[in-house]
């Protein structure tokens, strides 16, 4: 794992996440695209997840339940707005989640990730554009901003593990 601290930048309706990962982006791409290894690593330590599906073309729908230490269940949906494998993916939280975190994917939020490979490794790139900043607001309140960056130490050790 080459920057686990990675950069947090937070603007007007914009958070960006990055990190280098030391991995090729094909692995990274696979992880974060394949249910069976985003069940593994989605969400805080702690967390755990089921019934996670992914349908990864234009229109298909990412879903998950995230289950949080205190035994509370939250829902994390979405639907793939692009898709340009294994470069980078588009999705729009759903507007009916009641959760302003959406468990991930805030309602009426894009979440853009873009892999870019440099050598062995990939510079992830996770940008969340949120519908106004009191849907911002509200999602870091609820946790969206703190969550992320060990959720990637999650995914990172998850990768180490391959």
């Amino acid at each position: 794992m080459a920057d686990s601290s990675g950069d947090i930048l937070e603007g007007d309706r914009v958070l960006v996440f990055s990190r280098t990962i030391d991995a090729p982006r094909e692995l990274v791409w696979r992880v974060w695209t394949t249910p069976e290894c985003v069940a593994e690593w989605w969400g805080p330590p702690g967390c755990a997840n089921f019934d996670c599906e992914i349908d990864l073309q234009v229109g298909g729908e990412f879903r998950l339940n995230m289950q949080v230490p205190n035994g509370e269940t939250y829902p994390c949906t979405g639907r793939f707005k692009e898709i340009d494998p294994p470069n980078r993916f588009v999705l729009e939280g759903d507007g009916e989640d009641d959760h302003p975190c959406g468990a991930g994917i805030p309602p009426g939020s894009l979440v853009i990730l873009t892999l870019e490979e440099v050598g062995d490794q990939t510079v992830l790139k996770l940008e969340t554009q949120f519908p106004s900043a009191t849907a911002q607001k509200a999602a870091n309140e609820a946790g969206y901003s703190t969550s992320w960056s060990p959720c990637l130490d999650r995914m990172e050790t998850f990768i180490a593990a391959q």
